[in-house]
């Protein structure tokens, strides 16, 4: 068998080949496609490019995912796989149709919790234990299910709102991914792993087009977004299940709030913008430019300025969550995470800010000229 032929460091690198590999070679014709279809989006007063773009590069996203998690991860005998693959496929069908032809969010919002039960109910993936969160431990099954099915529907779409500009819905799947992944690679749960590892291969291959100069540019569309979304809620409801019978010199601390640490401006965004509409007696579902990355365009920042400032924050999450998790309380990491949050939201509109800003403007214009 390929297992006993293979170490498990040489399947994670091979997964992570396999996914870039498809997903970098797979875009060029599927944009070509798009552009022949018409499957783009056409400018509109919210969007800053002036052309018509590509919508499906999720496509190539999802092609490379599954395929190379199928083949490395299968291996590995992973029970729910299968039930992600299946549930996974739903969210892709019904993303790749809203990118073609528009429909609604109430339709868009059923199929993700037919999908979502498949997984949390039919494959058992769910939340079972708060492990100390709020004082809770194990919660009762009617609620557990109920909960998880929340959290999925929650962050599935958390992820599909940070598709506003340029790679940040990408980047956020790569950092989850990879603050996930370094535990199960640490627990040596190979499946998991490698499902981690295939999905960062294939964003990061996305990247390079998302990037891209206007005529080979492409979106990833709710395609992407919505499936990049559950898929990082599975990873994240296995997290914290895995962790519960993991050895204590692995075990995270309070996993529930890491979890929540590795998604934090997803999770935290999504809740201030649609409290922030509710106050202003708003509906909490209508679209809007009030988001993080829409602040930092206002305050001069590019696409790829303001996506690189978000993920940098994110991933300085991810180690402050490592380096800390062992050694402070659940309240007292969630007050951590909180402040960080908090103070990553209110420095662009700080005096030191605003100097920076200009110093670095001027630095630009001097340069030019």
């Amino acid at each position: 068998m390929l297992k006993e032929l293979l170490s498990f460091e040489v399947q994670v690198i091979l997964s992570f080949i396999t996914a870039f590999g498809l997903c970098y070679f797979m875009i060029p014709p599927i944009t070509r496609l798009a552009k022949d279809k018409g499957f783009v989006a056409i400018p509109n007063q919210r969007d800053s490019h002036h052309i018509p773009i590509p919508t499906i590069g999720g496509v190539a996203i999802y092609f490379a995912f599954i395929l190379s998690t199928l083949i490395f991860a299968g291996i590995a005998n992973e029970p729910f796989l299968p039930y992600m693959t299946a549930s996974s496929l739903i969210i892709f069908m019904i993303g790749l149709n809203d990118d073609v032809y528009v429909i609604s969010p109430r339709r868009k919002l059923f199929f993700q919790m037919i999908a979502t039960v498949i997984v949390v109910v039919m494959a058992d993936i769910r939340i079972t234990n708060f492990q100390g969160v709020f004082g809770i431990f194990e919660i009762p099954y009617w609620f557990s299910i109920l909960f998880s099915i929340f959290v999925f529907v929650s962050v599935t779409n958390a992820v599909n709102l940070m598709d506003g500009i340029d790679g940040l819905a990408a980047s956020m799947g790569i950092i989850a991914c990879f603050g996930f992944g370094v535990f199960f690679w640490q627990m040596e749960k190979y499946g998991a792993t490698i499902v981690c590892v295939s999905l960062i291969g294939s964003l990061i291959a996305f990247l390079r087009y998302n990037f891209a100069r206007l005529n080979k540019k492409i979106f990833m569309g709710d395609t992407g977004s919505l499936t990049i979304g559950f898929l990082v809620a599975g990873i994240a409801l296995r997290f914290n299940e895995i962790n519960l019978v993991a050895p204590a010199a692995l075990k995270i601390n309070v996993s529930p709030v890491v979890s929540v640490g590795f998604l934090a401006i997803p999770i935290f965004d999504t809740l201030r913008v649609m409290v922030f509409r509710i106050l202003r007696k708003k509906s909490p579902f209508k679209a809007d430019k009030t988001h993080i990355h829409h602040i930092l365009l206002t305050k001069g920042y590019t696409h790829h300025q303001a996506t690189v400032v978000i993920s940098t924050f994110s991933l300085m999450l991810v180690f402050l969550i490592y380096s800390i998790h062992d050694k402070v309380s659940g309240y007292a990491l969630l007050s951590i995470l909180l402040g960080a949050v908090i103070t990553f939201y209110l420095f662009p509109f700080t005096h030191i800010y605003m100097r920076v800003r200009s110093s670095i403007q001027y630095r630009i214009r001097k340069n030019r000229k």
